[in-house]
């Protein structure tokens, strides 16, 4: 008996009775006739199903003419001579075969022992499977054409046959399960009469127990299974059908062209309707790819024509030189060919290569430095063999040929048969790195002129963005300085300095922030100092002194950390100090004298313990000086006159021991002079005059070995006796005390000034005594002038 899951699939398959007095299971009132089956017709049908399947399996498998050969070795052996006789179905007693098996083109289902009621159920279910499968197939329009009427009747006529012949042998089928009848040799065929075949023989066609040979056969149709794999398709052999042993094989007989066969599966059909579905798919996207690269096609052309009316547009109103000396062969050597015009079509291409503001110079006139860089590279005879950025340098610095006027002036300047790095240019100072004008990929890096240059900067300096060193300085350039100029981003030293150059200084000088050296000074440069000058924090010097700039100081300056010089004087700048200066740790020179600052000297300053020169005279500044000054160690330039400062000296000062000159008159200075400034030992002049100072002089003031010049009066008004060690400041050239309260007499260690060439001691009038006689020797040595008029002193 088939097992369950062997059931379960044969849900996907038909099978077709063709059997008098059965009717088609999925025809017209087929369901009906299904109830009146037994049970006994479906069980022998669902192993005739099961048997069936086998045998397609294994014909699948085999060689064609191999299976002929077997099926007529087994056909003999299960054939025997009463093969076409009609029997009722007997009692099968063991080792006895069937009648109905041995019959020509039977096959062995099952064995004899299985009771009627579990076949009947069996064939029950088939049948009703048989009846769901028909119904999948009409779906997928494959269902074989229902049976005629007459053979409806036939099948209806053999099944009530077969219940009444089971019905009978239930009993002796049960005692003989699994018997097989023996095996008979095949009749000879040539001794033979010809005879019609048999029902039996009809393709097929299996024996089933209990009908008669002269019974129609039951024909069993199996439709290949939808869901297992198409072998057909792919051309590979199925899998063979697992066989239990000593299970009889079901033999297929020979096919009778008489009888309708059902109609199989065609798989190769459904296979190329598979495929030809494929190559639809496939030809749909082909059409697709093909349609989107014909717009792009469509697209590049348009793009194409427009950039063709756009060079039409752009190219230059003037009439460029169409004479080009001789072209160059592809080795690069010159050769000897007539003078041809130059193609429009290069100059179209350089024309697209440069800046807007060059493009509209171009287009504005001929006699313009853009204009006549453009010729003139035109003209040159290598020019289809510069690759984009060579044309770029070289067109650049000939544009700033032109525009600084160096035609004529230099020989190998603007000549076609020189690389531009080898064009002349001065040599650069000792402290400047760079010596050639190109680097090792033949990139411009400097450019140096002394005396000579003139005309005004142009624009196309950012086209030189390799540019390290720009020095043309002491010339007669005029214009502004361009904002391109912030293009050149690795620009280090900028030397423009003793020119005429004029307006302001563009914020985008901001951008080189690899600038160490700024020297602009001794120009007609205006306006503010740009606050984006903070973000050059490489910056060491900046020398903007000499022009007309305006405004307050940036606050920014204060972000230049490396910064070690400014010089910003003989400015129009005005506002206060910013305290952010205070910041600026490495700082050595800050010479901001002669402008408008005002406010106090900012405490911060303190901070600078690098600062050597602190000049900030000829300002406005106002309010004490700070006693934080005094930690300004370094200082040995100390020039605050000709200012508003008031209060008293501080006593701080006198720390700054490398003092040297310091210059302190025309201010409101007022109270003593501190004892402490004894301390500046190194001191060469001094300048207190102009101030409101009391009190005695110091005689601290001695200790001041190096004093040349002493101008502590004027306004001063100081009192007491003059200090007898003042007269070991040999080196002092000049001692002026007039207009005080001075008394006592004149020490005669003044005579020890071996350097002394001017004293004024007039109108203190509480002064008295003699001249002493080795102050007067030193008239014969260095003293040329002696003032004591308006005092008591005898000897003049």
């Amino acid at each position: 008996m088939a097992d369950a899951e062997e059931v379960e699939e044969t849900h996907n398959q038909t099978i077709q009775v063709d059997a008098p007095g059965a009717m088609h299971q999925d025809g017209p009132g087929g369901s009906g006739n299904l109830e009146k089956l037994e049970e006994a017709t479906r069980t022998k049908a669902a192993e005739l199903y099961q048997k069936d399947r086998c045998i397609r399996d294994a014909q699948k498998k085999q060689q064609h003419s191999e299976m002929q050969m077997k099926d007529q070795i087994v056909l003999g052996q299960m054939t025997s001579p009463d093969a076409n006789e009609k029997s009722p179905l007997p009692s099968k007693p063991p080792g006895q075969a069937s009648a109905a098996a041995s019959a020509p083109g039977a096959v062995a289902v099952g064995g004899s022992g299985e009771t009627a009621a579990t076949r009947e159920a069996e064939l029950y279910q088939k049948d009703q499977d048989i009846h769901d499968s028909y119904k999948k197939q009409q779906q997928l329009k494959l269902a074989p054409e229902p049976p005629s009427t007459d053979r409806e009747q036939k099948m209806q006529a053999k099944n009530r046959l077969i219940l009444d012949q089971s019905a009978t042998s239930t009993g002796t089928d049960t005692n003989n399960e699994g018997s097989v009848p023996p095996s008979s040799q095949p009749p000879d065929e040539e001794n033979s009469p010809a005879t019609e075949p048999s029902d039996s023989e009809i393709p097929g066609a299996f024996a089933v127990p209990g009908i008669g040979a002269d019974d129609p056969p039951v024909s069993v149709e199996l439709p290949a299974p939808e869901p297992e794999p198409n072998h057909l398709v792919n051309n590979e052999a199925p899998p063979a059908a697992e066989q239990e042993p000593n299970e009889p094989v079901a033999i297929p007989v020979e096919e009778n062209e008489d009888l309708e066969a059902a109609t199989p599966v065609d798989l190769e059909q459904k296979a190329s309707r598979g495929s030809s579905r494929r190559d639809q798919d496939m030809q749909f996207c082909i059409g697709g790819l093909g349609a989107l690269v014909l717009l792009l096609l469509s697209l590049c052309l348009w793009l194409w024509s427009e950039n063709s009316k756009q060079e039409g547009i752009d190219q230059p109103t003037t009439t460029p030189n169409t004479t080009a000396a001789p072209m160059a062969n592809i080795s690069g050597s010159e050769v000897d060919q007539p003078e041809e015009p130059v193609s429009l079509s290069p100059g179209g291409d350089l024309l697209n290569l440069l800046p807007e503001y060059t493009q509209a110079r171009i287009q504005t006139g001929s006699t313009n430095p853009q204009t006549k860089a453009y010729d003139w590279l035109l003209a040159d005879p290598q020019f289809l063999n510069y690759s984009d950025s060579r044309l770029l340098q070289r067109y650049a610095m000939a544009a700033l040929g032109y525009a600084i006027e160096l035609e004529g002036m230099r020989d190998d300047w603007l000549d076609h048969d020189y690389h531009e790095c080898d064009w002349e240019q001065d040599a650069a100072p000792r402290n400047f790195i760079l010596k050639s004008n190109c680097n090792l990929e033949e990139e411009i890096q400097r450019l140096w002129f002394y005396d000579d240059q003139q005309g005004s900067l142009p624009p196309e300096l950012g086209l030189l963005t390799t540019v390290i060193n720009v020095g043309m300085q002491n010339g007669k350039l005029k214009g502004v300085l361009p904002s391109q100029i912030g293009h050149l981003t690795d620009l280090e030293i900028l030397s423009i300095h003793t020119n005429g150059i004029s307006g302001s200084l563009p914020t985008e000088l901001g951008l080189c922030r690899q600038l160490i050296d700024i020297r602009i000074h001794q120009n007609l440069l205006v306006g503010p100092l740009p606050s984006e000058m903070g973000m050059m924090s490489r910056l060491r010097y900046f020398w903007g002194l000499d022009n007309m700039f305006t405004g307050p100081l940036p606050s920014e300056i204060g972000q230049m950390q490396e910064l070690m010089g400014m010089e910003i004087f003989a400015n129009n700048f005005n506002g206060t100090i910013p305290t952010e200066l205070g910041k600026l740790v490495n700082l050595g020179e800050f010479t901001a004298d002669e402008n408008q600052l005002s406010g106090p000297i900012p405490s911060e300053f303190g901070e600078m313990s690098h600062l050597a020169l602190f000049f900030i005279q000829g300002n406005r500044l106002s309010g004490a000086i700070p006693s934080e000054v005094g930690r300004m160690e370094s200082v040995y330039r100390f020039y605050c006159y000709a200012n508003e400062l008031s209060g008293s000296l501080p006593t701080e000062l006198g720390l700054m021991s490398r003092m040297e000159i310091a210059l302190l008159h025309d201010n409101q200075l007022t109270g003593l002079i501190p004892s402490e400034l004894g301390g500046w030992t190194r001191l060469w002049a001094t300048y207190l005059n102009f101030n409101i100072h009391t009190g005695v002089i110091p005689h601290e003031w001695g200790d001041a070995l190096t004093l040349k010049y002493d101008n502590s009066t004027d306004r001063n008004v100081f009192s007491g006796p003059l200090p007898t060690e003042l007269g070991l400041l040999s080196s002092l050239h000049y001692f002026w005390l007039p207009n005080g309260n001075l008394e006592g007499t004149i020490p005669s260690q003044f005579g020890m000034m071996s350097a002394l060439s001017a004293m004024s001691l007039a109108n203190n009038s509480q002064l008295g005594g003699n001249i002493p006689v080795e102050l007067l020797a030193l008239q014969n040595v260095s003293l040329v002038h002696l003032n004591v008029s308006g005092t008591n002193v005898i000897g003049a």
